[in-house]
């Protein structure tokens, strides 16, 4: 049978040896494909997780700061005796804050806690995998199986087909 009928990928390959001039058309199967790699994201990384602490804590320092400066900045403007109840007033604010930071630090690190747990039981689950082929292939279960009349120890050829073992567990399983 002949070939003939298919088309070309590439008509003039014979040519490209002596003067290839190339043409326009780009076949699909002939680009290239899969060119960039996916890289996991994993809370488990530790270059990611070093540096988004510090983020978190570099946030937490500013916004402390800046309560600071602007307490600062309010005392300026009052007299003494209104600075002093201010500053009482603002360090009450940042403690309290704090506790607060405090709180939802240690929330983050129970959740974290409670992710990592989960993430071991389900991976040692998954880990205790099964083939493909045990949930395909037809495979011969331990069926009560009849015990014969006949005494012999080990299996034993019988010549009459309507007697042999095979015949009767094919007889017990499919025609009952």
């Amino acid at each position: 049978m002949t070939t003939s009928h298919r088309p070309q990928l590439e008509a003039r390959s014979g040519a490209k040896s002596a003067g290839y001039t190339p043409t326009s058309i780009e076949h699909a199967r002939l680009l290239p494909g899969h060119t960039t790699l996916k890289y996991r994201t994993s809370e488990k990384r530790n270059d990611g997780n070093k540096q988004h602490h510090v983020d978190v804590g570099t946030n937490e320092n500013m916004r402390a700061e800046e309560i600071t400066d602007l307490s600062a900045e309010e005392g300026e403007y009052n007299d003494a005796e209104s600075s002093d109840q201010d500053s009482d007033d603002d360090q009450e604010a940042l403690r309290r804050e704090l506790d607060q930071i405090r709180k939802r630090k240690s929330k983050q690190s129970k959740v974290k806690a409670t992710a990592e747990v989960s993430e071991t039981l389900t991976s040692s689950v998954t880990s205790q995998r099964t083939g493909w082929r045990s949930k395909v292939l037809p495979t011969k279960k331990n069926v009560n199986k009849k015990v014969s009349n006949n005494n012999t120890k080990g299996k034993s050829y019988i010549n009459d087909l309507s007697r042999s073992d095979y015949h009767k567990d094919f007889l017990n399983k499919f025609v009952k």
